[in-house]
């Protein structure tokens, strides 16, 4: 089953992330797929259309490793998703990936269907023939392979980089489905009258969320997950650096640490910005599509307790957010 809770993953949109700290990024680029659809002339993708994305610190495309495109069309064998680096000092550029090297749901463009993709790959290596790649924008798009006539739709494409838990949590979890959407009221003459304000995520355009095909979404209820993680890391919890890399020597820094505050507690700033979690994620996942969901941390801080030497408990709440 797609919600029960095997390793914990995690994807982090660094176009939602550096928006928040004041970078121009066009709304399609952010994790907010019921937003009205972005429409692709033929035209504009006769070659590759795509959309760039400036970082305002250093190694804007160092680590990514995932694209998801939340409700589109894009069942064309014809159209790949594609994501690269570019220098734009030596106009150097490193394509990431394309359909035929990620891996995830609804990433094959042969039986690719409408409705959404999430794709990962392998981490980008930041060198061409040799040479150095000091990426300053990441551009995420769609490539036409063929002769393509029609327009696309798409309400949200969004990039950055995933995070896996080092292992399970605790069997102590709890999975919890809220009706919070719901408001009933009894008369005075004891009959109940029910107001239902919302039941379920709303749609992403003319698809339902988190749905294949044109299926519309039947699933009610915001899920809810209440997690413990026992005898993690220091460095699997804790940046090595803190704060941004002051020292040519440091290598590891909080913007590029692998670290579990480094990559999503700080990148998503606690529970202010949203994430697409994966309850069964990691190497062995099946990759479900009704296993993922938009969400944020449901908590105002974070909190370690040390449990031995540079051994820590987590406890993390994430609740489903639309």
């Amino acid at each position: 089953m797609a919600n029960n809770v095997g390793t914990p993953r995690f994807y982090v949109s660094w176009g939602d992330y550096w928006k928040s700290l004041g970078t121009a990024v066009d709304s399609l680029y952010t994790l907010n797929p019921s937003q009205t659809a972005t429409t692709i002339t033929a035209s504009a993708i006769t070659d590759t259309y795509e959309g760039a994305s400036v970082t305002p610190y250093k190694s804007a495309g160092k680590g990514i490793d995932f694209f998801a495109v939340l409700g589109h069309n894009v069942d064309s064998a014809n159209l790949d998703f594609i994501a690269k680096l570019i220098d734009s000092n030596v106009n150097q550029e490193i394509f990431l990936a394309s359909d035929t090297t990620i891996t995830g749901v609804n990433t094959d463009a042969d039986v690719r269907v409408s409705g959404f993709t999430l794709g990962t790959f392998a981490e980008a290596d930041s060198e061409v023939s040799g040479t150095a790649v000091e990426a300053d924008a990441v551009n995420v798009g769609i490539k036409n392979h063929g002769v393509f006539e029609q327009s696309v739709e798409i309400n949200s494409f969004v990039f950055g980089k995933y995070y896996d838990m080092p292992h399970s949590p605790d069997l102590s979890l709890k999975l919890s489905y809220e009706m919070d959407g719901i408001k009933n009221i009894q008369t005075k003459g004891g009959a109940t009258l029910s107001n239902a304000l919302y039941t379920k995520p709303a749609d992403w355009g003319e698809y339902g969320a988190w749905q294949l095909g044109d299926n519309p979404n039947y699933r009610s209820g915001r899920r809810v997950w209440d997690l413990s993680f026992s005898y993690l890391s220091d460095t699997d919890v804790m940046p090595v650096l803190g704060i941004q890399n002051y020292d040519d020597a440091t290598t590891t820094d909080i913007l590029d640490g692998t670290d579990f505050f480094s990559q999503v507690w700080n990148k998503t700033m606690g529970g202010h910005l949203p994430f697409i979690f994966q309850p069964d994620g990691g190497d062995n996942s099946t990759n479900s599509p009704d296993g993922f969901a938009i969400a944020r941390f449901d908590q105002s801080s974070l909190q370690y307790e040390q449990v031995a030497h540079n051994t820590y408990n987590v406890k993390l709440k994430i609740r489903e957010s639309w």
